[in-house]
Parts: C-alpha cells; sequence; structure tokens
C-alpha cells in the first residue's frame, strides 16, 4: 500500500474542495461518495484557525494511490 499522500493547507482549496463537493487531491466531484480523509489545518491570525474536513474520492483517485483505481 502507498503512503497517503499529503493532505494541502485549508487555505489553498478551492471552494467546492472547502465545502466538501470535490475531492482534496484531484478535485472530482463527490457526488458518488466520499471517505474522510483528515483535517486540512492553516490560519490566517493569531487564533484564527481554518481547519477543515475534508474528502476524497471513494475509490481511490490516482492522485492518492498513484496508479489509477480498476
Amino acid at each position: 500500500m502507498s503512503p497517503r499522500p499529503t493532505i494541502p493547507p485549508a487555505d489553498t482549496l478551492t471552494y467546492a474542495q472547502h465545502q466538501g463537493w470535490a475531492c482534496v487531491y484531484c478535485g472530482a466531484s463527490l457526488q458518488d461518495g466520499a471517505v474522510s480523509v483528515g483535517r486540512a489545518f492553516a490560519q490566517l491570525s493569531e487564533g484564527h484557525a481554518l481547519d477543515i474536513e475534508v474528502y476524497a474520492c471513494k475509490v481511490p483517485c490516482i492522485r492518492r494511490t498513484g496508479r489509477r483505481a480498476r
């Protein structure tokens, strides 16, 4: 099993990724299902966290595994 890729910082996510509508790794729509992959972290200023739970394709995407799903 390949290592899990690093979750990008929260302040670099697209609107759809931030809302949980798109895969945090490949940007594909998650309307057919998703899995939580953890939290993206960022901080705007002292004491203002932008942390958000992020989701990825239910079937592992190429960016997540390094290979295409079968």
